[in-house]
Parts: structure tokens; C-alpha cells; sequence
């Protein structure tokens, strides 16, 4: 009798050992879930930043595109108006320019000699 009560006791006090591990266990896993849960909130603020980010860079792309567009557009008018100027500048009556005389407008190298750029 004192052996089957030596062998119970011997089993509570295992028994116990185990909840005490299995509550320990338990607690850790809790943790381990808390930081998963913050380290999904942090992935989804940077996911959130990173959308962003691709936003601004789309918009930057498309804003250079229309600076580009204006630079072009204000050097067209820049051209035209130092013709304007120029063909505005009084001549001497009694000598006629020639032709061969007249300063050559700078124009883009892309543009071929004698091609008018319409704006």
C-alpha cells in the first residue's frame, strides 16, 4: 500500500511538473504570437509606405514628362521670338540685305536646315 502510494505521489508530482512546462510552453507561444502580430503590422505599414513610394515615383515620372514638354515648348518660343526680334530690326534704306547676308537662327541639331517647326 505505501508503494502504490509512493507510485500516485510520484505521477501527481510528474503530472504537476508537466502543467508547469505545458503553462510555460503555453506562455511562450502567447508571446510568440504577439510579435507575430506586430511584425504583421510592421509589414503592412512598409507595404502601405512602399505603395506610396510607388506612387510619388509615378507622379515625379510624369511631372518630369510635362517639364520636359515645357523646357521644348519655351525654347520653340524662345527661337520665335529672337526671329521676330530680329526681322523687327530696322534696316538701313539705301542698303537692301542680301540673302547671303542674314545670321543663321540657331535651331535644335535635331531639326534639318530648311524644316519649319511648327509649335
Amino acid at each position: 500500500r505505501n508503494h502504490l502510494q509512493a507510485t500516485v505521489a510520484a505521477l501527481k508530482n510528474e503530472v504537476a511538473g508537466r502543467n508547469n512546462v505545458l503553462d510555460e510552453t503555453q506562455q511562450k507561444l502567447e508571446a510568440m504570437r504577439q510579435e507575430l502580430e506586430a511584425a504583421k503590422a510592421e509589414l503592412q505599414k512598409e507595404a502601405s509606405c512602399q505603395e506610396k513610394v510607388v506612387e510619388l515615383e509615378t507622379q515625379l515620372e510624369a511631372n518630369v514628362c510635362e517639364l520636359t514638354k515645357s523646357v521644348e515648348y519655351a525654347k520653340g518660343l524662345k527661337e520665335q521670338l529672337s526671329s521676330i526680334l530680329w526681322m523687327a530690326k530696322p534696316q538701313p534704306p539705301t542698303s537692301p540685305v542680301k540673302p547671303s547676308k542674314l545670321p543663321v537662327l540657331n535651331r535644335p541639331k535635331s531639326a534639318k536646315p530648311g524644316a519649319l517647326k511648327e509649335s
